[in-house]
C-alpha cells in the first residue's frame, strides 16, 4: 500500500492546546536572547487521529524537515512525513505500521537520497515520496531494531537492536547492511538482565560508538565501542552514581575531539547527568541536573553541538516542567527555556537556516500520554551555514552539501584548498568534488550573499 495524505490547516482548535501554542509562541528570553516558537501543533492542525512526531528531524536534500510520527496517521499507527518549515504544512507520505506491532523510530538521509530508518520490526527504505521498501525483518538478524542506521565511511549501513534470551535477560546487537543487500551480526554483547542499545554513530578513528540504557558490570548502562568488522575495541561501565546511570541518545562528537551524551538517572541528585567521554574512554560528569527545584530533570534524545560550538539538549517532563538547555565550554550549563506543562521534547536539530529544530509530545513520558504534540524551533541567533551527508569522502570522490541560497555560488573549499569541480543542483543541494591536497577541515562556500562554513569538518582519509 502506497498512500500519500495532506492535511491542510484545521479550524478544531481546543482551548487546552491553544493555550499551550499561545504560551509557546509569544515566548521570547530577552535576557538571552533566544526564541522557541511553536511551528507545528498537531492538537490543532491534524492529522484527524491524534499523533506525535519522533525525534530528531533529518534535513533532506530539498532542505524540507523529514521524519516519523509515532501513532496517528489516519490509524495507522506510526508513518513518514515531510514538514515544510516555510509553508509550515505538514504532509503523511507513508504509513509505516498497520497495527500495534511496532514501534516507529526517526530516519537517516543516505548519500543514495533515500531516507533510511527503522521500526521495532524492520529495517526499511523510502523515497522522498513515500515509496517504501523492506529491506531487513526482525527475524533476519534474531533481534528487534534501535534507533535508525547510520551510513559508515565503508559506504554500508549500522544499526543497533536488542535480542531477548531467557531467564529474562537481553544481549545488544550491532548489524551490517551492505549495498548488495547482504546482512550480518557484528556485535553481540553478553546477556545482562535488561538493556537497550541507543542510536549508533561513527567516530573520527571510524570505529562505532553505541550507548547501552542497561547492563555492564553494574547494570546501570555502559558505552561501546566496536570496529566495523566487529571486534570490540573498549568500553565503559557507568557507576550508578557520580557518572549517572541509563544512558540516553547518540553520543555526540565535539569539535574539540571528545564525545558526550547524556544520562537520564544517578548523578549527585539522582536526575541525570551530562558527561565528557574521551577517545581514551576516560568519563567525566560535567553537570548534575536536579541541582534546584527550577532545574530541568532526565535528559533524553542525546545531545547536538550547534555551529556557536555550544551543545543543546532537552529534559522530560516527569514530576518537573521539561525544559531546553544548553551546554558552554567557557560558561557552563543554561536553562534556555521551560515548556508548558505535560510536554516532554526529544532531542534537538539544527537546520542550515541556524534554526534548532525540535517536538514535543503531549502528556507524560508514560505510554498513555493524549499522543499528540509539536514541532518547535529554537532561534539562537545563529547564522546559515552548510551541512554535510556524509562527512567523509576521499580525493576526488563527491561531497554533498546541503545549505540555503546556493544557486550562484562561485567558490567551494577544503580546509582552504578548492574544489575545481562543483555542481550546484539546486538551492539547497549541491555537489563538489574533493580536490587533490584537500585534508580533514571544514568546508567553505561562498554564495552571492554569504560565506557559509560546514557545521563539522569534512575528513579526508
Amino acid at each position: 500500500m502506497r498512500s500519500k495524505f495532506s492535511f491542510p490547516l484545521r479550524f478544531r482548535v481546543r482551548l487546552l492546546h491553544l493555550v499551550g501554542v499561545l504560551s509557546l509562541t509569544l515566548f521570547t528570553s530577552g535576557l538571552f536572547g533566544q526564541t522557541v516558537t511553536t511551528v507545528y501543533d498537531f492538537g490543532v492542525h491534524g492529522p484527524s487521529y491524534p499523533g506525535f512526531p519522533t525525534s530528531p528531524w533529518t534535513q533532506g536534500r530539498d532542505g524540507m524537515l523529514y521524519g516519523t510520527l509515532e501513532n496517528g496517521c489516519e490509524e495507522l499507527h506510526g508513518c513518514f512525513v515531510r514538514f515544510d518549515p516555510s509553508t509550515q504544512n505538514l504532509t503523511i507520505y507513508y504509513g509505516l505500521l498497520k497495527s500495534w506491532a511496532g514501534d516507529v523510530r526517526s530516519v537517516t538521509l543516505g548519500s543514495d537520497n533515500y531516507f533510511y530508518g527503522t521500526t521495532s520490526t524492520e529495517l526499511y527504505r523510502i523515497t522522498l515520496n513515500g515509496i517504501h521498501s523492506t529491506l531487513l525483518t526482525s527475524e533476519s538478524v534474531n533481534s528487534g531494531f534501535g534507533g535508525p542506521p547510520i551510513e559508515a565511511t565503508d559506504g554500508n549501513l549500522y544499526g543497533t537492536g536488542d535480542t531477548f534470551s531467557r531467564p529474562y535477560n537481553y544481549s545488544i546487537i550491532i548489524y551490517r547492511f551492505t549495498r548488495n543487500g547482504v546482512s550480518s551480526v557484528i556485535y553481540t554483547s553478553d546477556p545482562a538482565p535488561w538493556g537497550i542499545a541507543g542510536a549508533l554513530m561513527q567516530g573520527s578513528d571510524g570505529k562505532l560508538y553505541v550507548t547501552v540504557s542497561g547492563g555492564g558490570a553494574k547494570g546501570c548502562g555502559t558505552v561501546v565501542k566496536v570496529a566495523l568488522y566487529g571486534g570490540l575495541l573498549a568500553s565503559h561501565d557507568f557507576d550508578c552514581s557520580a557518572e549517572g546511570s541509563t544512558p540516553s541518545g547518540p553520543l555526540t562528537l565535539a569539535s574539540d575531539g571528545n564525545y558526550y551524551g547524556v544520562t537520564t538517572a544517578g548523578g549527585t541528585y539522582g536526575k541525570g547527568t551530562l558527561y565528557q567521554l574521551t577517545p581514551e574512554f576516560g568519563l567525566t560528569t560535567l553537570y548534575n541536573f536536579g541541582a534546584s527545584p527550577t532545574d530541568g530533570i532526565y535528559p533524553n534524545g542525546g545531545l547536538v553541538q550547534g555551529t556557536d560550538g555550544n551543545l543543546y539538549g532537552t529534559t522530560l517532563t516527569v514530576n518537573s516542567p521539561a525544559t531546553l538547555f544548553q551546554w558552554s565550554f567557557a560558561t557552563g550549563y543554561r536553562q534556555l527555556y521551560v515548556f508548558p506543562t505535560l510536554t516532554s521534547p526529544g532531542g534537538l536539530m539544527q537546520r542550515t537556516n541556524g534554526l534548532f529544530y525540535g517536538s514535543t509530545w503531549t502528556g507524560s513520558y508514560a505510554w498513555y500520554s493524549t499522543h499528540e504534540g509539536t514541532i518547535f524551533s529554537l532561534d539562537m541567533g545563529l547564522g546559515p551555514f552548510v551541512a554535510l551527508v556524509r562527512p567523509h569522502g576521499k580525493v576526488g570522490s563527491n561531497a554533498q552539501i546541503l545549505g540555503q541560497g546556493l544557486i550562484g555560488t562561485s567558490s567551494v573549499t577544503f580546509n582552504g584548498i578548492a574544489a575545481t569541480s562543483f555542481n550546484v543542483v539546486s538551492d539547497t543541494y549541491m555537489i563538489a568534488v574533493v580536490p587533490s591536497g584537500a585534508t580533514t577541515g571544514p568546508i567553505v562556500v561562498t554564495t552571492p550573499t554569504h560565506t557559509l562554513t560546514s557545521n563539522r569538518n569534512f575528513a579526508v582519509p
